[in-house]
């Protein structure tokens, strides 16, 4: 039974949700459309030049959907080009091989006597055998200004960047002109942290609306190493751009450092997946456990780049004071691939450039 909100206007979403070979997850994706308790939505079904038969598939619901086909091959084109089809108040972005919660549309007008531009819900992540495996959630719940938001989802480590967890206000999309970076992937992740930072009100609800379903169809949930190798340079990328943009804008120095350290440890967990040695991993669990303090740096010798390890041993005077560190180096055993080293060396570059900012050096 749908329902329509009693002597007022009930906003019109726009769900857009771009295809690439998803044939066997549509029927049950639109279907969570179609079964909402609330029938004011469009659906903007962007084929991206599949090459199975999703478009022929589609096809079948031509009545019910605005379909289009493109070749792009780019994530972030297929949203942009999505974008220009809305004529909904408000946005909500859904990857072919999930699934929304049925009363989504209907908990979203619930808030509809607010005016926000960004509203935040919670996600699950489920695996092949129904079960919940993983939750995208967050402690933040109420109506925050967009950069206290950002700050609090940093504070407590907290994944915040994926598009599909958020319903937009068009009007702010439109007004700031956004756009997904194209040619990249984690493309939200380049946008998400930029739009919270503009955002003047942003609500946080506990409502699960998203099913997030683990599979291996999408570029971002494939283990192949070329496709981590690409997530981790792109998110890297999509840091320094929010480093350069807005980070060294925001005038609170406690909300600036929440924001670059976050940043910096989603890189250093990016870094791991490349790092496939398990020695390195032991050797700083090992400092770790045993308050060691460590450095590092890469030196070419013979065919590559071999990372070092200097262990920071504290020193104290004759009253007890630490003065100095005795360093020793220990080399590791394992050589890293041009694509490690110029991560790394990024990443230190970062990581120095925001303390001299902070110094005014």
């Amino acid at each position: 039974m749908n329902i329509t909100r009693a002597g007022g206007y009930m906003k019109k979403v726009s769900i857009i949700i771009p295809i690439y070979n998803g044939e066997r997850y549509i029927d049950k994706c639109l279907d969570s459309i179609f079964n909402q308790t609330c029938d004011n939505y469009e659906i903007i079904a962007i084929d991206d030049n599949s090459c199975d038969n999703s478009y022929k598939t589609l096809m079948q619901y031509k009545d019910k959907i605005k379909l289009y086909k493109i070749s792009k091959h780019d994530p972030g084109a297929v949203r942009n080009f999505g974008l220009t089809k809305c004529t909904g108040d408000l946005i909500i972005f859904l990857d072919i091989d999930d699934t929304i919660n049925q009363k989504l549309i209907e908990t979203i007008n619930e808030y509809d006597d607010v005016e926000y531009d960004m509203l935040r819900f919670q996600a699950v992540m489920i695996d092949n055998n129904k079960n919940i495996v993983e939750e995208f959630v967050t402690k933040n719940i109420g109506i925050y200004k967009g950069l206290d938001f950002l700050n609090l989802c940093a504070v407590n480590n907290e994944i915040y960047s994926p598009s599909w967890l958020y319903c937009y206000s068009r009007q702010f999309w439109e007004n700031n002109n956004f756009k997904f970076l194209q040619g990249k992937t984690q493309e939200d992740f380049g946008l998400t942290s930029y739009q919270l930072y503009k955002a003047s009100t942003v609500i946080s609800i506990p409502y699960i609306g998203y099913y997030y379903y683990k599979s291996n169809n999408s570029i971002m949930r494939n283990d192949d190493y070329e496709k981590i190798k690409k997530k981790a340079m792109d998110v890297l990328y999509h840091t320094e751009s929010h480093y350069n943009n807005f980070i060294l804008d925001i005038p609170d120095y406690n909300i600036r450092r929440n924001i670059i350290n976050y940043f910096i440890n989603v890189l250093e967990h990016k870094k791991e997946y490349l790092d496939t040695d398990d020695s390195y991993t032991q050797y700083v669990k090992y400092n770790n456990e045993n308050k060691v303090e460590y450095g590092h740096k890469l030196e070419w010798e013979g065919k590559g780049y071999y990372y070092y390890i200097i262990n920071r041993y504290p020193q104290t005077d004759d009253y007890g004071y630490y003065d100095d560190y005795d360093q020793t180096v220990v080399k590791t055993w394992r050589r890293f691939t041009d694509d490690m080293k110029d991560f790394i060396f990024e990443l230190d570059s970062l990581r120095t450039r925001a303390v001299d900012a902070e110094l005014g050096r």
